[in-house]
């Protein structure tokens, strides 16, 4: 009987195990923007957010100043397109305060590469760690 006990504990704690492991972590909106084929949606897992760097005090730098910001996006797009484009725009942005009032301090960098004719672009969001968020995308 004992044995069967400490199985049937084993088993709920294995179950409860891959149940938790297999949850979808809460995330945060940065970005979104549709095009002919489709929707680009950019979001940030809790977890990350809590670990980037706050931007509290705005007369000091940014923790990830442009230049840099800008040669990671550059080697992003390379990495993906296998050729840069030409900077078309960039934005500081902050996470939208709908996410909670809690992440009103983290900021990233949304910029656009223009990429070919037509006012075709690539977008690619770095955070204020240096790290590069990826799109997901929904088909139209």
């Amino acid at each position: 009987m004992k044995i069967l006990l400490a199985c049937i504990c084993i088993g709920v704690a294995l179950i409860k195990g891959t149940i938790n492991t297999h949850a979808e972590e809460t995330q945060i909106f940065l970005y979104q923007e549709t095009d002919v084929v489709g929707t680009n949606v950019w979001l940030l897992p809790v977890s990350r957010a809590e670990q980037s760097p706050m931007w509290k005090d705005r007369r000091d730098a940014p923790p990830l100043s442009l230049t840099n910001a800008i040669q990671i996006a550059d080697k992003w797009v390379i990495a993906k397109r296998g050729g840069a484009g030409d900077l078309e725009d960039i934005y500081i942005r902050a996470i939208d305060m709908e996410s909670g009032w809690k992440y009103r301090n983290i900021y990233f960098y949304r910029i656009r590469f223009a990429v070919g004719t037509y006012g075709n672009h690539i977008t690619c969001i770095v955070l204020m760690d240096g790290t590069v968020v990826e799109p997901q995308h929904k088909a139209e």
